[in-house]
């Protein structure tokens, strides 16, 4: 079979999504391989069943109107009022601007209101008109990089929100065993924000909140705030719930569970970067490394980030001295997270202002002071994750160079499929409707290749490409092992409590496998095999990082 189907029968899913852009879909044949097809097949075969529990409990909430953080209100704001036309007139352009402007806002706000309203009432009305089914399934599809995603709507996903992902949990269950309880606890830690504790500490944490954890099970209305201010509210009431069954029998490791236990990667593009390179820098800050304390890549980022800023501001910077006291994790987390997915530094810039991170001063322009922090945060980078940088801007020259060539980025992943990423020059057209006017992109006919997008997305389509290979293999590993539930993100693996130790070293093997041949070398190569004629550098050299040696035994890779 050349070509794939896709999910449903009447209501077709493509295999591949696309776009604006074709990419992978415009390469003859079919590009997916077995061994991701297998992947995406065990991912549909998981049956799914509403979580009855959280299902009540939202909908009591609901149903009553209790005032929660939790429970979207049917609240709109105060839209302001229209400026009378002799005021209007006599008004100057600013305050017009301003005036317009608030108006604006109040909108939006209550646009944003009514989404979050509107999404909390679909998926609890999905919910109820599954609740009595015994499972439900989910069709797979793929976008050009091959990353997988459920088709669904309604609100209820294993990709979804906090909500959305908590009113549904694993159709079959699965006794406990000696292990299971365990990462039920770290699963409740995790959801009130204790993620970044040594697992063994997380376990402590829920037995010595289990008093409260009871409390929220029993009567999850009345203590709604020992769960309300969770960093995963819904997932923490779920999570509750299931310790509190397991904890009233009289053998906790024969309870039958049906929550899946995510365990989570630690900035994982820079961990794909980093063992793509072997470097040993990058291999500590992303938690790659064996036997070594837990490091959080954004706070190491920031500390050196400070350390400049406290430097220049001692020389009398403006800029710097605006920054004094302002530099902590929150700051730069955005810019390291979005590094490895192309973001430019113009990017980083507009993101510290439209995040409101930049302090504001009457001496320093806005623009100013967030281009000189911007510039620190590439710095404090540089010397975090060593080789990302390196990989990063070899594969944009590669790309760039193909692009003036005419040719589109190709390679094939771990896994086996053949990826294209080819930016082409679009055709836009505007077309009036009777709800008004709409503006139609499409690829233009025989139109060339976008040398500037080819060059920006080629590090990040690479790294998600890797990611859905390591995703893929680590499916197909557990599957063959007799485990047949699974809930995953691109970074975030899960399957049933009483298989989570398996899952954390088949995840970790599948790892080292992916990045013990020299991935670099291999995809300078696919360049070379259909772009002969053009003339590609190098790939950087690997570093000494010993992926075998410390990967098994990581800790902190995903928890």
């Amino acid at each position: 079979m050349d070509t794939l189907e896709g999910g449903y029968i009447t209501h077709k899913a493509p295999a591949i999504l696309s776009g604006f852009y074709k990419h992978t879909l415009d390469l003859p044949g079919r590009t997916i391989s077995q061994s991701d097809l297998e992947a995406t097949n065990r991912l549909q075969a998981t049956p799914w069943a509403v979580n009855r529990f959280v299902l009540q409990v939202a909908r009591q909430m609901l149903v009553d109107d209790v005032q929660s953080p939790v429970v979207p209100g049917n609240v709109r704001l105060a839209v302001p009022g229209r400026m009378e036309d002799e005021a209007w007139a006599a008004a100057d352009e600013a305050v017009k601007k301003k005036h317009l402007g608030a108006i604006s806002r109040v909108h939006a706000e209550n646009a944003g209101l009514t989404g979050r309203r509107n999404a909390f009432v679909d998926a609890l009305d999905t919910a109820t008109q599954l609740e009595d089914r015994s499972a439900f399934y989910f069709v797979w599809t793929h976008d050009f990089r091959l990353r997988r995603y459920p088709v669904s709507c309604g609100g209820l996903s294993p990709q979804g929100s906090d909500l959305g992902k908590s009113l549904m949990h694993f159709a079959n269950g699965k006794a406990l065993g000696p292990l299971g309880f365990y990462w039920l606890c770290v699963r409740a830690a995790n959801a009130w924000g204790h993620d970044k504790l040594p697992l063994d500490e997380r376990y402590g944490w829920a037995l010595d909140n289990l008093s409260m954890i009871v409390e929220v099970a029993e009567l999850p209305v009345r203590h709604r705030e020992s769960w309300e201010s969770a960093e995963a509210p819904w997932e923490a009431l779920a999570t509750a719930h299931e310790i509190y069954l397991a904890l009233r029998g009289d053998d906790r490791t024969t309870f039958i569970s049906h929550l899946p236990i995510p365990m989570d990667g630690t900035c994982n593009g820079l961990q794909h970067l980093s063992a793509m390179g072997l470097d040993p820098v990058g291999a500590l800050a992303t938690n790659l490394c064996a036997g070594v304390a837990r490091h959080d890549v954004y706070l190491t980022v920031a500390e050196h980030a400070a350390r400049r800023v406290e430097t220049d501001a001692a020389k009398g910077l403006p800029a710097a001295m605006l920054w004094l006291g302002h530099v902590n994790r929150d700051a730069v987390k955005r810019a390291v997270l979005a590094t490895p997915y192309g973001v430019t530094r113009e990017g980083i810039r507009r993101q510290l202002v439209e995040d409101g991170r930049v302090p504001h001063s009457d001496l320093v322009s806005q623009n100013v002071a967030s281009a000189y922090f911007r510039d620190v945060i590439v710095d404090a980078l540089a010397g975090t994750v060593v080789s990302a940088n390196v990989i990063m801007a070899w594969l944009q020259s590669s790309a760039f160079r193909l692009a003036e060539a005419g040719l589109p980025m190709i390679w094939k992943t771990p896994t086996g499929s053949t990826v294209q990423q080819a930016y082409k020059e679009r055709s836009v057209r505007r077309v009036e409707t009777l709800s008004g006017k709409i503006v139609l992109h499409e690829e233009a006919e025989g139109g060339g290749l976008d040398a500037k997008k080819q060059a920006l997305g080629s590090a990040p389509q690479i790294v998600h490409s890797f990611d859905a290979s390591h995703l893929a293999a680590t499916v197909n590993t557990l599957g063959r092992r007799g485990i047949t539930d699974f809930a995953m993100v691109h970074d975030s693996f899960a399957t049933h409590a009483a298989d989570t130790t398996t899952m954390n070293a088949v995840l970790r093997r599948t790892f080292v496998d992916l990045y013990t041949p020299d991935r670099l070398v291999e995809l300078a190569e696919g360049f070379h095999r259909y772009a002969p004629h053009v003339v590609i550098p190098s790939p950087p050299s690997r570093g000494t990082f010993d992926l075998q040696a410390n990967v098994p035994g990581s800790q902190f890779f995903f928890s």
